[in-house]
């Protein structure tokens, strides 16, 4: 009898390897495709703080310029009440002592004025490029999310034929979809918030089972929004304010431009204290709506 049981074992075997072989699958096809999915998150991610990265070096360029407006226009309230000490005989004792130290200070009054004048030029020259560079959604934040941020700052053409280096920012594995671009909500106090989706299609393993197939590809879809936020720095530039590892050290030391240095021609920046704000990008939650099926897919 028992030779007639002999191959009995072989359905259940071929059921077993089967199995096995259909685990393995199932198994790598998910580990590609949560590696995808993972990929094409950090994609979206990358993405979006590309674009709010762009807009946060904007402001943070236009704060030191404000700070530098700040500092100037005290230096020029300074030196013309030092004129004005001199010219009532304050803080010179002879004719001559009076005179050198009047051409001294209205020759640095010329070059303050001038320092201040090329800061508002500045100021003026930065806004209209923050505004242009950083917040069209035709040039500037877009071509970082498109793959390119150039070295230096201009448009895709200039910087070809510049022959300047093009640095990926993004993974070229996937199509961006920019979904939000600060539509118009741009500026200082604004959430400048921006939002990618990302997406590829990416082959499974599916063999075909009798006929049968599984698919051939799926969809790795990623979505990431970016806002920016400020973080205020309250100081004197004389030192007396600054805390932590910068404590007790001078921005702005007094300036003595007269022969006669005294309290009545010096700059003293003691009685300025400046509140400077830093942007730095910062996640958070996705708010355009997004159908992932409709998404363009590299």
């Amino acid at each position: 009898m028992r030779k007639y049981e002999r191959g009995q074992v072989f359905p259940v075997w071929t059921l077993a390897v089967l199995s096995a072989l259909a685990l393995t699958l199932f198994v790598i096809n998910y580990a590609n495709v949560m590696k995808w999915q993972i990929r094409a998150q950090n994609a979206a991610d990358t993405a979006a703080e590309s674009a709010a990265v762009a807009s946060a070096e904007g402001f943070n360029q236009l704060e030191l310029l404000f700070y530098t407006t700040s500092v100037a226009e005290l230096r020029l309230r300074y030196l013309n009440q030092a004129i004005l000490n001199n010219l009532q005989g304050l803080g010179c004792t002879t004719t001559t002592a009076c005179e050198s130290d009047y051409n001294a200070l209205v020759a640095e009054l010329h070059n303050a004025i001038q320092t201040y004048d090329d800061s508002r030029s500045a100021l003026v020259w930065l806004g209209e490029n923050v505004n242009d560079r950083y917040f069209d959604s035709s040039n500037g934040a877009f071509e970082t999310i498109t793959g390119y941020q150039y070295a230096d700052g201009r448009q895709d053409a200039a910087c070809v034929s510049a022959g300047v280096t093009c640095v990926n920012q993004t993974d070229q594995a996937f199509t961006y979809t920019p979904l939000d671009i600060d539509a118009g909500d741009v500026g200082f106090g604004t959430p400048n918030t921006t939002e990618v989706a990302s997406c590829r299609s990416v082959p499974i393993l599916s063999p075909k089972i009798q006929g049968l197939s599984l698919g051939t590809a799926f969809r790795a879809v990623g979505v990431g929004a970016f806002t920016i936020v400020s973080i205020p720095e309250k100081f004197s530039p004389d030192g007396s304010t600054i805390l932590g590892a910068a404590a007790g050290k001078v921005y702005q030391p007094v300036e003595q431009w007269a022969p006669d240095s005294n309290a009545y021609y010096n700059v003293n920046f003691a009685g300025l204290t400046d509140t400077v704000f830093f942007y730095v990008p910062s996640p958070t939650s996705p708010y355009k709506t997004f159908n992932p099926s409709t998404a363009n897919c590299s």
